[in-house]
């Protein structure tokens, strides 16, 4: 087809403005309608990734003792429930943590087995409020963890600095008129030995407060600098069976030596509980894909509907044209000509329709991202999360695949007009 045989096409679409123009509307209701479903598949699978780096990664993994499995998996879904009696050791030994570094694919450089602090009493609080709040930490010991930020930065796993992330919406509580303005304040974390009942003030400056999301740590993350520190005082003078009890680890696996599956096999085996990101993001990746895809099949029906327009359409101008079409096959014109020039028409309806509904959809995607991360809007609390991102692929499949419903909806009615007999349509009143 050249452009001139489209440059002929569009001519002919607007010999009636209201039937070209409200099946181009209709085809644009269509195009846009699939083209912001594709932008909030992009959007929603984004985030999701985000919030599996928030927690390590697809390549990390956490183990306990098989006797903690019930209690973990409880404390992952948000379980509120009892869990049965186990009079097994619910706290790794050396030899059962050393047996783990040892197994096919784990990476002792990233593998973080935290000591634990039994019966804690600390609080934390700042020189801005006289409130105390309960204090339960965590360390990040990698840099693998990719957690967004909303000012500020992680702790350095390297520093010998005493810092502290908060999570969102922490500073606020803590005195401070805003998360960005927390950034360099101190705070005071005090323990109280259990053994000795003394006090020590541990002082950490706000490095970093991080983004609201979804999965997240939801607890203040400390330097290991400053949880040495405060495992140091606590356990001072605590019995050797109290110190080093490991409840859980948390590492990176090298899938290059061995599937995740292959492991989590081995270590049950083994007595051990494990589960990985992919395990606590599922039920929620699972359930976006279900919405995205319900929404995608409403949006191709509106593009099959739309394509019911353009037959209808094309239908209506074979006939108005059929003494058009008669005149043109005497005058030579060949029935693949004509073929051509109803298909062209097809496919101008679509063009203009897929163009008009990307334009108002990323215009529309714009808005919807504005809208929803002002005050009060339903994403105000997740500043990372943008629901509509264009690609520029899914823009041009999405232009490819109407206009070529387009120029298959044409297809019946350019066959029936390059079929007319010449001698028929001149005498069609």
């Amino acid at each position: 087809m050249t452009i001139g045989v489209f440059k002929t096409a569009n001519r002919r679409l607007w010999r009636n403005k209201a039937r070209s123009f409200l099946t181009i509307m209709a085809i644009f209701v269509g195009s846009m309608t699939v083209m912001l479903i594709f932008a909030i598949n992009n959007g929603v699978t984004s985030f999701i990734n985000e919030q599996t780096q928030n927690l390590g990664g697809e390549e990390y993994i956490m183990i306990t003792p098989g006797s903690n499995a019930s209690s973990l998996t409880n404390l992952l879904t948000g379980t509120n429930s009892l869990t049965e009696y186990s009079a097994q050791n619910n706290f790794f030994t050396p030899n059962q943590v050393q047996e783990i570094k040892n197994l096919p694919g784990i990476d002792v450089k990233n593998f973080y087995a935290p000591k634990t602090l039994q019966n804690t009493s600390a609080y934390l609080t700042s020189n801005q409020t006289k409130k105390k709040f309960n204090f339960i930490y965590t360390t990040l010991l990698s840099e693998d963890y990719d957690i967004a930020m909303g000012f500020g930065q992680l702790p350095s796993p390297e520093t010998d600095a005493y810092e502290i992330v908060l999570q969102s919406g922490m500073a606020e509580l803590l005195g401070f008129a805003s998360d960005e303005a927390a950034i360099g304040e101190p705070l005071r974390i005090v323990y109280q030995n259990p053994y000795s009942r003394h006090y020590r003030t541990f002082v950490a400056r706000i490095v970093g407060v991080a983004s609201a999301n979804i999965a997240t740590i939801n607890q203040p993350i400390i330097s290991t600098a400053l949880e040495s520190a405060i495992y140091n005082f606590y356990t001072e003078y605590a019995p050797e069976s109290a110190k080093g009890q490991i409840y859980y680890i948390k590492t990176r696996v090298d899938l290059s030596k061995t599937t995740m599956k292959e492991l989590q096999q081995l270590l049950a085996e083994k007595g051990y509980y494990s589960t990985t990101v992919n395990d606590m993001m599922g039920e929620m990746r699972g359930f976006f894909e279900i919405v995205v895809r319900l929404l995608m099949i409403l949006g191709w029906i509106t593009l099959i509907t739309s394509a019911i327009g353009v037959v209808n359409t094309l239908f209506i101008s074979v006939e108005e044209r059929t003494r058009e079409i008669g005149l043109d096959k005497a005058l030579g014109m060949s029935s693949m000509k004509i073929f051509i020039n109803f298909s062209a028409e097809a496919v101008s309806l679509g063009f203009w329709g897929v163009v008009l509904g990307i334009i108002a959809s990323l215009i529309s995607g714009n808005i919807i991202n504005d809208m929803a991360h002002q005050a009060g809007g339903f994403l105000e609390m997740f500043p990372t999360f943008e629901l509509c991102q264009f690609a520029f692929n899914d823009i041009v499949l999405v232009g490819l695949i109407v206009m070529a419903i387009a120029f298959s909806a044409g297809t019946v009615p350019a066959t029936r007009a390059a079929r007319k007999n010449p001698i028929d349509a001149l005498r069609y009143e």
